[in-house]
């Protein structure tokens, strides 16, 4: 009976050499960009990690500098096929987000 032994080698990013790498995603307005390691989509704290040559079933992560509140999901997934999963997030002024709250609440609405 022979055995087999198996060797995975693994990259700087801790995934498995060989596999599928996502393109850089871009920049956002007011946002720092961290990779982070595996499918995590809640917000984190930053890794300080750049987010560059991702592997499949790792994450990038969007975090808005102090004075901006994030519009969207924070984090991208890349996925086994190369493309990321998710829509790019904004950060918008928090001066923006409280005026149109007050907006609303003038006119008597609930948020």
């Amino acid at each position: 009976m022979s055995s087999l032994s198996h060797f995975v080698a693994v990259d700087d990013m801790g995934g498995c050499a060989g596999h599928v790498r996502c393109p850089d995603l871009p920049a956002v307005d007011h946002a720092r960009l961290f990779y982070v390691k595996g499918p995590v989509t809640d917000e984190v704290p930053d890794t300080g990690i750049a987010c560059h040559d991702v592997t499949d079933g790792n994450t990038c992560h969007y975090a808005c500098q102090k004075g901006y509140r994030l519009t969207g999901p924070p984090a991208l997934i890349c996925n086994y096929t190369g493309t990321w999963l998710g829509d790019i997030p904004a950060c918008q002024s928090e001066m923006i987000f409280f005026r149109v709250l007050l907006q609303f609440q003038r006119a008597g609405l609930r948020t």
